[in-house]
C-alpha cells in the first residue's frame, strides 16, 4: 500500500523533471516554427490573391482569371500589375517594420524578450482578419491588403520576431553551442516554410483563401499562447539596463530550475514603465553605439562585414521569393498553386534538414564556420544558375538538392555577430540587422520586380536568377575577409576545441571572439 501511495508522487516528480529538461532545451524554436509557418503561408496566399483580385477587378471574369495560361493578354497584365503592387506592398511593410523594430530591439534588452515575441504575432492576427475580408469581397480595392500589411509592420512583423528570438538564444547559450543552436533556430524558418508552402497551395486550391488566412491566424495564436504559458523570460529584471553578469545568469537559471514546478507557464511581471521605455530615443542611440564601439580582435570591423553579408543574403533571398512564383507560373512550366507550394516546400524542407543534420556533421570536421558558409554560398549560386535554365519540371524539382545548404551562411553570420557583442547588446544588434534586412525587402522588390518583367525575353525569364548568382560573390568575399580576421584569434581557436554541450540551465559567459567583460 505504501508503494501505491508513493506512486503518484513518483510520477509527478518524473513529469516535473521531464518538464525541466524540455524547458532547458526547447525555448524559442517552436515560436520561430509556427510564426514562419504562418508567414510563408500568408505571403504565398497574398501574392496569388493579389493576382486574382487585380485580374477580376480589371476583366470581371473569375473563370478566366483562374486559368490565365489560356489567356496570354490577361496573364501579361496580371503579372505586370502584380509586380507593381508587390513593390507597394513591400514598401509599406518595410517602412512600418523598420520604424518599429529600431525601438523594439533595444527595448527588449531592458524589459525582456517575451513582449517583443508576442507583438509581431498579434500584428499578424490583425493582418489575417483584414485579409479574410479582402478575400471575401474580391472586388474590394487592393489598398485594403496594403493597410493590413502596414498594421502588421507597426507591430514589428518578421524583423522584430527574429530580433527577439535570436536575442533570446544569445541570452541562453554560450560560445560552445551558440552556432549550433542558431543553426537549429534558423532551421525552424525553413521547417515552417516547408509546412506552410506545401499546405498553402493545397488549402487555397481546395478550401479557398479564407481558409488559408484562418490557418495563418491559428499559427500566430499558437505563438501567443506558447509564449505566455511556456516561455520563461531570459532578461534578468533586476538590472534591465546593465550588462548581464555571471550572477545574473545564475539567478535566471536557478529560478528556472527551482520554480518550474510551481509556476510553469506563469507570465513574468512586466517591468514598470515599460511603455515609457519603448518610446525613448535612447533605444535608437544604443544601436548606433553598438556600431561605433571599439572592440578587440577587429570586432567592430567584423560586425560591419557580417551585417553587410546578411544584407546581401536577404536582398537575394527576397528577390528569389518574389520572382520565382512569377517564373514558375509562366509558359513553359505553368505551375499551379499546389505545384508551386510543393516546390517551395521541398526546397525549404531540404534546407532545414541540412541545417539540423548537416551542420552538426560539418562541425565535426573542425572547419572554420566561415569556410562552411563559403562552400554553402557556392552551392546556392549553382542552384540559381540551374533554375535560370530550367525548362522542364524535373529540372525545377532537382534544383532544391543543390540549394539545400543555402541556410547555413545566415545562421553562421548571426552566430558570429552574437559572439562579437555583450549580453546587453543582443537586442540592439539584432534589431539593427532586422531593420537592414527589412530595408532589403523594399530594395529587392524595386530591383527584381522591375528587372524580371524587363528581361522576360532573356533566357526565357531566367536572367534575373543569373544576376542573383553573381550578387552572391559579395558575401563570399566578405566571408573570406572575416575568416582572415579570425585567424590567429586565440579565443576563437580555443572555442573550436572539443567541449561539452552547453544548455539553457548551465550557461558560461564566454565569447569565441571577444570576452564580454571587455566590451
Amino acid at each position: 500500500m505504501e508503494g501505491l501511495r508513493s506512486c503518484p508522487h513518483k510520477v509527478g516528480s518524473a513529469t516535473l523533471w521531464f518538464g525541466r529538461q524540455v524547458r532547458q532545451y526547447v525555448t524559442v524554436e517552436p515560436v520561430m516554427l509556427f510564426y514562419m509557418l504562418g508567414s510563408f503561408l500568408q505571403y504565398s496566399a497574398v501574392i496569388q490573391l493579389l493576382y486574382l483580385k487585380l485580374c477580376v477587378i480589371k476583366f470581371n471574369d473569375t473563370s478566366a482569371c483562374q486559368s490565365l495560361s489560356s489567356h496570354p493578354d490577361m496573364e501579361k497584365y496580371t503579372q505586370d500589375a502584380g509586380s507593381n503592387w508587390l513593390i507597394i506592398l513591400n514598401a509599406f511593410l518595410t517602412v512600418a517594420s523598420i520604424a518599429s523594430t529600431l525601438f523594439y530591439g533595444a527595448w527588449s534588452d531592458r524589459v525582456g524578450r517575451r513582449v517583443t515575441i508576442i507583438l509581431p504575432a498579434v500584428g499578424s492576427i490583425i493582418n489575417g482578419i483584414v485579409l479574410i475580408l479582402c478575400a471575401r469581397f474580391m472586388l474590394s480595392s487592393p489598398w485594403y491588403v496594403v493597410v493590413g500589411t502596414a498594421l502588421m509592420g507597426l507591430f514589428g512583423s518578421f524583423p522584430t520576431l527574429t530580433t527577439a528570438v535570436f536575442s533570446y538564444m544569445g541570452d541562453v547559450t554560450n560560445s560552445d553551442n551558440r552556432t549550433m543552436r542558431f543553426s537549429i533556430l534558423e532551421a525552424m524558418t525553413f521547417s515552417g516554410s516547408f509546412i506552410g508552402l506545401i499546405t498553402a497551395g493545397v488549402v487555397i486550391d481546395n478550401a479557398g483563401y479564407i481558409a488559408a488566412f484562418a490557418y495563418y491566424i491559428a499559427c500566430n495564436v499558437v505563438v501567443v499562447l506558447y509564449t505566455i504559458f511556456w516561455l520563461r523570460e531570459s532578461v534578468p529584471s533586476s538590472s534591465p539596463s546593465n550588462a548581464a553578469t555571471d550572477s545574473d545568469i545564475k539567478v535566471l537559471v536557478d529560478d528556472i530550475d527551482s520554480q518550474v514546478e510551481t509556476d510553469l507557464g506563469t507570465p513574468d511581471a512586466a517591468p514598470k514603465g515599460c511603455c515609457r521605455e519603448l518610446v525613448r530615443f535612447e533605444n535608437v542611440k544604443s544601436i548606433v553605439r553598438i556600431l561605433i564601439k571599439k572592440r578587440p580582435h577587429y570586432g567592430r570591423l567584423q560586425i560591419f562585414l557580417l551585417i553587410s553579408c546578411l544584407f546581401t543574403l536577404q536582398l537575394v533571398g527576397e528577390g528569389f521569393t518574389d520572382t520565382i512564383i512569377l517564373y514558375l507560373k509562366k509558359d513553359p512550366l505553368e505551375f499551379d498553386a499546389s505545384t508551386i507550394g510543393f516546390f517551395q516546400g521541398l526546397k525549404n524542407g531540404l534546407t532545414a534538414l541540412t541545417l539540423i543534420v548537416g551542420m552538426p556533421l560539418l562541425r565535426l570536421t573542425r572547419l572554420h564556420d566561415t569556410v562552411i558558409a563559403f562552400v554553402a554560398l557556392l552551392f546556392r549560386s549553382g542552384a540559381f544558375v540551374m533554375i535560370a535554365f530550367a525548362r522542364q519540371r524535373l529540372t525545377v524539382f532537382l534544383m532544391p538538392i543543390l540549394y539545400c545548404p543555402s541556410g547555413i551562411p545566415a545562421a553562421v553570420t548571426r552566430a558570429l555577430l552574437s559572439k562579437n557583442v555583450g549580453l546587453n547588446e543582443q537586442g540592439g544588434l539584432f534589431s539593427l540587422t532586422g531593420a537592414l534586412e527589412t530595408m532589403t525587402t523594399l530594395l529587392s522588390s524595386a530591383i527584381f520586380n522591375a528587372l524580371y518583367p524587363a528581361t522576360k525575353s532573356i533566357i526565357g525569364g531566367g536572367f534575373v536568377f543569373i544576376v542573383m548568382a553573381v550578387l552572391l560573390i559579395i558575401p563570399m568575399l566578405l566571408m573570406m575577409w572575416v575568416h582572415d580576421l579570425q585567424k590567429g584569434n586565440t579565443a576563437y581557436n580555443l572555442a573550436r576545441q572539443p567541449a561539452s554541450e552547453g544548455r539553457f540551465g548551465h550557461l558560461e559567459l564566454q565569447s569565441s571572439t571577444i570576452d564580454s567583460s571587455s566590451l
